[in-house]
């Protein structure tokens, strides 16, 4: 028995039948811009479960890469599969379960990375003349090139997280203001008890939650550009913060920004399009220069990282929501998640450290406020005072 809400297959290209630097073309959502500077996405759920070896084969090659071969360890071992993920503009992440240990091999990946971090029991990895043994707490990584054999245990649950190459690539890049030449040189693995693997990893079992949870509700966050850009940018700029490779160290150099333009830029953009899905990615290219520069910049002249100032335009706007709402057809939920807040605990304290009370009783009590619209060039002439009109805003959470 499988179910599948996709329209078509997610997976690496066969390397038997591409040539040896073939690309997966780009699909509409990924090529198509919006004004956000972040390509056009959208959450596509899978759910199997399968009670043959074929079957699983096939969901996996469906959802994530080509298996050459995957067979029992014990032969004579009843079999089940589950698996249930989603997939995200570049992003495959998914959580899957085997009763029974499992044997896989797997040509060249070529044009994606893969990252497979077991909950519950272990795996062998090979990958690249190099065997690691992973267990809860560390990670397997993939690159593009190199056969890949894995062999778990019995009852073995796990995260499994497939990236485009190019994307993956294309995030360094920004985040450097340079090119950078692919395939990256990953490590094999990767800690996930350091803070940059514990974060990367809390992201990853968020998306595999969230689709779980849409398996029975079919209701999800996902579906709001503002959730989910920026949660998938997020995975993308975590792994490279995470894990080892030639340029980790250049990441974690710091950087000098002076100049105020690609700040004025910025702002302009979030409040210009304040309903389109920025990220750190997309903000950097609008402003014409590194996802790093830009943080230093904004560090500088406001106080604050692009995002948590975008964070604070955005309460404004629910502020506005809910002081010209009507309960009877708005609830609080509707205009936090609106405005890109699913973490309602953290909207709601917030909240009343801004404005002095509580979500609800705005909704209920405050009169109509005037619009916030106003013209972007009103934003320039304010930047070089942002560090005293939002330096002592109290700062949103990752939502």
């Amino acid at each position: 028995m499988s179910q599948n809400g996709r329209d078509g297959p997610r997976r690496c290209a066969d390397p038997r039948q591409a040539g040896p630097r073939a690309t997966r073309p780009p699909s509409d959502q990924t090529a198509a811009r919006s004004a956000s500077g972040a390509p056009a996405m959208s959450a596509e759920f899978f759910s199997y479960h399968e009670i043959g070896i074929d079957q699983a084969q096939a969901a996996v090659g469906e959802s994530y890469y080509l298996i050459t071969s995957m067979g029992l360890i014990d032969r004579r071992a009843p079999y089940e599969f589950h698996l249930d993920g989603v997939a995200l503009g570049a992003l495959s992440v998914g959580r899957a379960w085997y009763n029974a240990g499992i044997d896989v091999a797997m040509a060249d990946l070529q044009t994606c990375y893969y990252v497979n971090f077991p909950q519950t029991g272990g795996m062998q990895a090979d990958h690249r003349h190099r065997s690691v043994e992973i267990v809860p707490g560390r990670a397997a990584v993939y690159q593009p090139v190199g056969d890949v054999r894995m062999r778990t245990s019995g009852d073995y649950s796990s995260y499994a997280v497939r990236i485009d190459r190019a994307a993956l690539e294309n995030a360094l890049a920004a985040r450097l203001g340079r090119p950078t030449t692919g395939p990256l040189a990953l490590g094999a693995s990767l800690d996930l008890t350091r803070p940059a693997g514990a974060n990367w990893a809390r992201l990853v079992r968020l998306l595999a939650n969230e689709a779980l949870a849409h398996r029975s509700t079919r209701r999800t966050a996902l579906t709001n550009p503002l959730i989910a850009a920026p949660l998938h940018d997020a995975v993308l700029a975590g792994l490279l913060q995470a894990t080892d490779h030639p340029d980790r160290e250049a990441l974690e150099q710091s950087i000098r920004a002076w100049g105020v333009a690609p700040v004025h830029r910025a702002i302009d953009a979030m409040h210009a399009y304040l309903d389109q899905p920025f990220t750190p990615t997309g903000l950097a290219q609008i402003a014409g220069c590194s996802v790093r520069s830009l943080q230093e910049g904004f560090r500088r002249h406001v106080g604050l990282t692009p995002l948590q100032n975008l964070r604070q335009v955005r309460l404004e706007h629910a502020h506005h929501d809910l002081a010209n709402g009507d309960p009877t057809y708005s609830t609080v939920t509707d205009i936090a998640c609106h405005w890109g807040f699913t973490h309602l605990g953290r909207f709601a304290t917030t909240y009343r450290a801004r404005y002095g009370r509580s979500t609800s009783h705005a909704l209920r009590r405050a009169p109509p406020t005037p619009s916030l619209r106003r013209p972007a060039s009103a934003v320039t002439k304010k930047v070089h005072r942002f560090g005293d009109t939002l330096g002592g805003v109290p700062r949103l959470g990752c939502c």
